[in-house]
């Protein structure tokens, strides 16, 4: 593409005017399907990560005992298996469901019928009423949001849990070094 044509493009070329309803209604379910989607991903990517790091462990516990009998028992060894567990523990906190009830997210949404954050005292005869009140974009964008917000808590979440795994498998490397002649060391 040369210069002239992103010059002219009709974007820069003058106001636009307003997006339809039916297009914003498009654009924020495609918006909270692409959301859902991660949010889906960061889960299946959890469980894949315990699975593996669980995995990873059997041929190098196999390696660091063989290296030192008594491995188990060694203080570098006690906080290597707390690394394993913190990072286990990590990856199934990506898993386990966001609390929206605190949130400023929560705080500023009127009604919030799309996903139930609260209970409606009046059960189906005040849901009903509520979804007369409906403003379709608004309530769309109030749920966009929050799976925004769920995205981001997760991401935040399977991040520590690669950190986590990294600093388990230096801790690991440590704990090698130190007990690989733990006959000769009295260990």
């Amino acid at each position: 593409m040369n210069e002239r044509s992103i010059v002219e493009s009709p974007a820069q070329s003058g106001p636009r005017p307003d997006a339809s309803r039916e297009e914003k209604i498009e654009f924020l379910k495609l918006t909270m399907q692409t959301s859902e989607g991660q949010l889906a991903r960061y889960d299946t990517k959890a469980q894949i990560a315990i699975a593996a790091f669980v995995l990873s462990w059997t041929p190098l516990w196999t390696i660091l005992h063989s290296s030192c009998d008594r491995a188990a028992t060694t203080d570098p060894v006690i906080v290597l298996l707390l690394f394993i567990i913190a990072t286990i523990v990590t990856f199934g906190y990506v898993i386990w469901p966001v609390n929206l009830k605190e949130g400023a997210v929560v705080a500023s949404m009127k009604l919030g019928l799309f996903f139930l954050v609260h209970r409606f005292k009046g059960g189906a005869a005040e849901y009903m009423k509520n979804l007369d009140d409906l403003v379709t974009e608004e309530e769309l964008a109030n749920e966009a949001i929050k799976l925004s917000y769920i995205r981001d808590v997760k991401g935040r979440r399977f991040k520590r849990g690669l950190f986590l795994t990294v600093a388990a498998y230096m801790v690991y490397v440590g704990c090698f070094l130190l007990l690989r002649n733990c006959a000769s060391q009295g260990l």
